[in-house]
């Protein structure tokens, strides 16, 4: 399930804009398949910053979240059509600041309220037997030293 759709692009863009950045030189007809290919790749990326640390994929509606994946859809789309030869410092300045919040996100400095976190992992090591006892651990840390 992608964290935007295309309409969440055309708030940013307008329809020539985006039509243009998807390859229709005329700017009136967007192709649907680069749009969802640049949306899958911000997915992608967002997914990859937040795994482990929250259940994937974010629920609807997280505004940290639909801000980051527009933001890189729209550097997405400028790098697919001009090969970053040609990206606005708009474009880039926001992409810089999206993937810094999801560093900060994943590293726990920003929490997203609402999202959930990972089932924790139950192990059975905390009763596992000892097979040394404490004087043969003492015994070795004295031979390291």
């Amino acid at each position: 399930m992608p964290y935007i759709e295309q309409s969440n692009i055309l708030g940013e863009l307008s329809q020539s804009e985006l039509a243009m950045l998807t390859g229709d030189p005329s700017g009136e007809t967007i192709d649907t398949n680069k749009v969802e290919a640049a949306i899958a790749s911000a997915d992608a990326l967002i997914n990859a910053y937040l795994f482990g640390r929250y259940e994937l994929p974010i629920s609807d509606g997280c505004a940290t979240i639909i801000f980051i994946a527009i933001s890189l859809t729209i550097y997405n789309l400028y790098a697919m059509k001009y090969r970053d030869s040609f990206v606005p410092n708009e474009v880039l300045s926001r992409k810089s600041e999206a993937v810094k919040l999801l560093e900060s996100i994943a590293k726990g400095k920003i929490i997203l309220a609402g999202a959930a976190s990972p089932s924790k992992i139950i192990s059975n090591n905390a009763f596992r037997k000892n097979y040394f006892t404490e004087e043969q651990l003492e015994e070795f840390r004295d031979f390291r030293e």
